[in-house]
């Protein structure tokens, strides 16, 4: 039983992130600049865009924190179907 496990694929894991709570955080900055504007108060519209492009950017960092994982060769066949 231990000689099936020795010879079982590598699996990658990664470690903890911050993105998740960084999305979190953009998208209640998000929705809390939208039910500002929508009650007319004047940071509204400007916390909205803010939490948008915070959002954005979280995006662009998460997805390009796994394409650099993927092409430095930690994910294999296992990962790639999951």
């Amino acid at each position: 039983m231990s000689s099936q496990h020795a010879n079982a694929p590598y699996y990658f894991v990664p470690g903890p992130s911050q993105w998740p709570v960084l999305a979190g955080a953009s998208l209640l900055l998000t929705m809390a600049g939208a039910a500002a504007w929508v009650n007319d108060l004047a940071w509204g519209p400007y916390a909205n865009i803010a939490g948008i492009l915070s959002f954005l950017v979280v995006l662009y960092n998460w997805f390009g924190n796994a394409i650099g994982e993927s092409e430095a060769g930690k994910y294999n066949a296992r990962v790639d179907t999951s």
